[in-house]
């Protein structure tokens, strides 16, 4: 294959530059001047990319695609974006190691996260997994182990502390996990049953990441009101062996918190004097995650079945109260923080809240006249779960601080839930058309290096992450006069515009000229 006349990025001078590739067998074998003579015949595929930017493919580097990636093929969300390549296993969720008497359990609880509740796990441990992802996915997948499938692989829901013959269970399942193939561990402080864990499990985590070079992903145990606190917390359990950290989707959410990213911006910087620090973070002012991170966290150690009946009882609906005006300490308290009037329950299907898709809790909660703590407890029992929800919470101005950062990386943190977020379908081409295009904030050079080479440098994947002969041919194509992401809140479910060819391995997935 040839293609050329098309700009491609030279990271090193921060400056496109037009150039012809020559690619075979899965590889960029050249790149030569647009004047040489070029004998289109010697060719079996000639993409003529004139006025298009030849991009190295995206790295997505904060993915849930665990699941989503296995059977979806060309309508995966994720590759219509451009992304060649996905960092999947984060915020303490990854889909291996499993064994067949967990896999259910550990569904019930992740499910709204990786969607595809169908799909048959025939794996068990990280090696297993990768294997099948390579047969299956129409893109890449790299994997994090996630602690909480750790946990629950060892544990269970079990809150109670570990002692020291199950410390070396899980050091011995860890040292396993990251000789078979996994890019590090992900941790999610947030999420049962991660939420249960000492720090001396934390300390453990650190000692065997520093000892095979491996990273840990960090989704932070309170991103608003103590986000930074939770930011100093990492590095006392990880000072001692100082192994590679990434923060997954850093902000400061809540209106009386978004005056704190210039001081974890700061922060972050000072303590990359001593530490390795990178962070990701998506182009959205809104969150999301699983409806049931309202709840409190001494009511996630209940079996699924167990949990809804619990949540009919008239006594929780008022403990639910008192937990969220009042908190609890060292609980992420999304309802407090953010504002119940923020939060928007996302894929219901139940018939009795299916008609509320797309109001606010407290809208519904004045449509049924009832309370909205009620209204918490009656949809989760109603949806089994099973639903997640949209927190319009941050600042765009604040968000674009962490983009213009050079350790910065770009993670869609797409779910796959009933209704998902815009950002499962429109995150990288967002960046480019409203960050670089529209608003004129970044430069689309230093947007694209963090989409790629930042990103790959990062997550040690070999050979990819730019456009450098003998590298793997993993290219997206793309009109940055027309790319733009069409998903919004309440029609998430919408492609990209603008990209013209994505490319893995030397081979043409897919092509559109027309958009």
């Amino acid at each position: 294959m040839i293609i050329k006349n098309g700009l491609i990025p030279d990271f090193s001078r921060r400056k496109f530059i037009k150039k012809n590739l020559i690619i075979s067998e899965g590889r960029i074998r050249d790149i030569i001047p647009v004047n040489e003579k070029i004998y289109e015949n010697n060719y079996r595929a000639v993409i003529d990319a004139s006025g298009f930017i030849v991009s190295p493919g995206f790295i997505d580097t904060h993915s849930h695609s665990d699941l989503k990636s296995l059977n979806s093929g060309i309508d995966n969300p994720k590759f219509r974006q451009g992304i060649t390549t996905e960092i999947a296993g984060n915020c303490g969720m990854s889909v291996a190691p499993v064994s067949q008497a967990i896999i259910e359990g550990l569904k019930s609880l992740f499910i709204s996260i990786w969607g595809n509740p169908e799909y048959k796990w025939k794996w068990s441990g990280i090696d297993s997994y990768l294997k099948t992802v390579k047969k299956k996915s129409i893109n890449k997948i790299s994997s994090l182990i996630g602690y909480s499938t750790l946990r629950y692989y060892i544990s269970g829901l079990d809150s109670k502390a570990y002692d020291a013959a199950t410390l070396k269970k899980m050091e011995k399942l860890i040292e396993k996990e990251i000789t078979c193939g996994a890019t590090g561990i992900s941790i999610g402080i947030g999420y049962a049953p991660n939420i249960f864990a000492r720090p001396e499990e934390y300390e453990l985590i650190a000692r065997l990441l520093k000892k095979h070079n491996k990273l840990l992903a960090v989704h932070l145990r309170d991103e608003g009101d103590r986000v930074i606190e939770s930011i100093n917390e990492i590095i006392c359990y990880t000072k001692k062996s100082n192994p590679k950290i990434h923060i997954s989707h850093i902000k400061a959410y809540g209106k009386q918190n978004w005056s704190k990213t210039e001081k974890i911006i700061k922060l972050i910087d000072t303590l990359n004097k001593t530490y390795d620090i990178t962070f990701d973070s998506y182009p959205y002012t809104a969150g999301s995650t699983m409806l049931y991170s309202l709840l409190p966290p001494d009511m996630l150690d209940k079996t699924k079945p167990r949990l809804i009946q619990i949540l009919k009882q008239k006594s929780i609906k008022k403990y639910i109260r008192e937990s969220i005006s009042n908190g609890i300490e060292n609980w992420e308290n999304y309802g407090k923080t953010v504002g119940l009037e923020n939060v928007m329950p996302v894929g219901l299907i139940s018939k009795k809240f299916r008609e509320f898709e797309g109001m606010r809790l407290t809208e519904i909660a004045d449509k049924l006249k009832t309370d909205v703590y009620s209204v918490i407890c009656d949809i989760l029992s109603a949806e089994k779960l099973d639903t997640s929800m949209i927190m319009f919470s941050m600042d765009e101005t604040n968000v674009l601080q962490y983009f213009k950062h050079p350790r910065h990386t770009v993670g869609s943190d797409g779910l796959f839930g009933a209704k998902p977020h815009p950002r499962t379908y429109g995150a990288f081409p967002r960046v480019i058309a409203h960050y670089c295009r529209e608003l004129g904030a970044i430069e689309l050079i230093d947007a694209l290096r963090q989409m790629t080479f930042t990103a790959a440098k990062r997550f040690d994947l070999k050979e990819i992450g730019k456009i450098k002969k003998n590298y793997i041919a993993d290219i997206t194509i793309f009109d940055y006069n027309t790319i733009k992401d069409n998903a919004d809140y309440f029609n998430p479910r919408q492609y990209p515009n603008g990209l013209k060819y994505i490319i893995i391995d030397g081979i043409i997935k897919y092509s559109n000229l027309k958009s």
